[in-house]
């Protein structure tokens, strides 16, 4: 399937039943930042956020 209208017929007949799998990618396309972007710009923008966080846990997405 590589045409938006055949994606688009399939998820129709579907009835709401769809699922649609993506890999990584997809958000970077989409210009999405990926985590390490994100914790770049809490670096750049509020520093002062993670002045409680170890330098390890600083590069943690999860804990940023």
């Amino acid at each position: 399937m590589d045409k938006i209208s055949e994606v688009a017929a399939h998820i129709k007949q579907a009835n709401g039943n769809v699922c649609i799998i993506t890999g990584a990618g997809a958000s970077k396309t989409a210009n999405i930042p990926t985590a390490n972007e994100l914790i770049q710009l809490v670096i750049k923008k509020y520093p002062h956020c993670l002045n409680k966080l170890s330098e390890t846990d600083q590069t943690n997405y999860g804990k940023v």
